[in-house]
């Protein structure tokens, strides 16, 4: 009778804590918490991953300005420095170049129309426009609107571009966990990388893309071109990528169709796996969590300077890649106050990939 009853107090007891645990983890003190400690402490768990294939980094450095003789602040780079990188780049045909950088302010007119006739060359260009906040009275003098506007950049820039997109980033109170995918308080406009992952994607299978679309919206597919080059000559490819988008993704119904279909398509391993990332995508929520792969480094990263150096550049090093172009943690690190993760935590080092 006593083992009975000693029985029913330690399940009882297991109940008590797993409810509590339960409710703990519900409140937000225990989404904090875990946000907090348990993220980190599994991503530590985990260790740092291998670089991704598809990406490279193309840094602008501290060691970069002091061996090309430039200005601290990159934003006074003369452009025909940007103009002779994008050149260099596709020399080695990349699949995309995406400048996380925003040119808003207009330089020497001659280095302007420079770097845009170079990135109208290829189309294949991505640039960074930024999301301002503003507020306005309300009717009540205790509250205010705000709003959001897209600042683009200069538009020389802005046309010659495949398209813009901003990369704002939810922070907590002590590290960024996550990132936006679509902001819906500007319009549901793609961020900064979904429109990179939307355009690999669609560039890697888009006769794949094409097959799909005659599927699940004729109508739009009938308006499309053959061959992806067109497409980017034709349309403003950012769009165009949301109209699909929106295609794919307008209901639960049509997601499953397409589910159906990529599962059932008879694609490469490679195409099925990309596809089968961007029905993710579509399915995914607002905000999602960044799957860090370890501390600074962590991604295949080049100097801007060595970037530029043809002669020293492995052959094919930016061939089908992604190559993505930003600040290091090492220039004017004012810039990245604040952006920490679990792996630049020990190293005191900001923005690890």
């Amino acid at each position: 009778m006593n083992a009975v009853i000693k029985i029913i107090k330690i399940c009882i007891s297991v109940l008590l804590i797993g409810v509590s645990g339960l409710l703990f983890c519900q409140s937000s003190t225990g989404i904090l918490f875990e946000e907090e400690v348990g993220l980190d402490w599994l991503f530590k768990l985990r260790g740092t991953l291998p670089s991704p294939a598809d990406v490279i980094i193309i840094s602008i450095d501290q060691a970069s300005t002091e061996i090309l003789h430039l200005p601290d602040d990159p934003e006074q780079w003369p452009r025909t420095y940007y103009a002779n990188l994008v050149e260099t780049i596709n020399q080695q045909k990349p699949a995309l170049i995406a400048f996380n950088i925003h040119f808003g302010e207009a330089r020497e007119p001659e280095t302007d129309l420079m770097l845009a006739k170079v990135m109208a060359a290829n189309k294949n260009v991505i640039l960074s426009n930024y999301l301002k906040q503003y507020s306005v009275p309300a009717v009540s003098s205790q509250q205010e609107i705000r709003y959001e506007r897209v600042i683009e950049p200069i538009p020389v820039l802005s046309h010659a571009a495949l398209g813009t997109a901003p990369f704002p980033l939810p922070k907590t109170s002590s590290t960024v966990k996550e990132f936006w995918t679509y902001k819906h308080s500007a319009g549901d406009i793609p961020t900064f990388p979904v429109s990179i992952f939307q355009y690999f994607v669609i560039e890697q299978a888009y006769p794949e893309v094409l097959q799909l679309l005659s599927q699940i919206d004729p109508e739009l597919h009938a308006l499309l071109p053959k061959t992806f080059v067109q497409l980017t000559r034709k349309f403003r490819t950012i769009q165009i990528f949301q109209d699909i988008h929106t295609a794919f993704s307008k209901d639960a119904e049509t997601l499953e169709q397409l589910a159906q279909l990529i599962a059932g398509g008879q694609y490469t391993t490679r195409k099925k796996q990309l596809l089968q990332s961007w029905l993710a995508l579509l399915n995914s929520d607002e905000r999602l969590y960044l799957n860090h792969y370890g501390d600074v480094g962590a991604i295949t990263t080049i100097p801007f300077y060595q970037a530029l150096a043809t002669d020293l550049l492995t052959p094919n090093l930016f061939k089908n890649r992604i190559v993505l172009i930003g600040y290091s943690d090492n220039i004017e690190p004012e810039r990245n106050q604040g952006f920490y993760t679990a792996f630049s935590k020990a190293s005191g080092k900001v923005l690890s990939k």
